[in-house]
């Protein structure tokens, strides 16, 4: 059996719905799922801001100017990046919990 249907199935009978990030209850999985699939690996892509952007931000930040980013990324990932060229410094609003 496919792991995602067996956790499915033992998350149902502790009587837990599965939901995803944005609270939205998540269908079991088809039957089929994972038949015939084999995992062969993982690739990740990564992307590092330019060398010049933490010293351009903090430039801007001395002169007065609110630097903003405009990304399509992830919220998790365009957090991560803010933080590592300085336009994020401290923990946001998200992670005082």
């Amino acid at each position: 059996e496919f792991q995602a249907i067996a956790d499915y199935k033992a998350a149902a009978a502790r009587g837990e719905q599965l939901k995803d990030d944005k609270g939205k209850v998540l269908d079991p999985p088809h039957e089929k799922s994972g038949d015939g699939l084999v995992f062969l690996g993982l690739m990740a892509l990564v992307d590092p801001p330019r060398e010049a952007v933490p010293g351009a931000v903090a430039k801007c930040k001395t002169a007065g100017i609110k630097v903003i980013m405009v990304t399509g990324d992830h919220p998790g990932t365009a957090k991560a990046i803010a933080y590592k060229v300085g336009i994020l410094w401290s923990p946001t609003k998200d992670d005082i919990v």
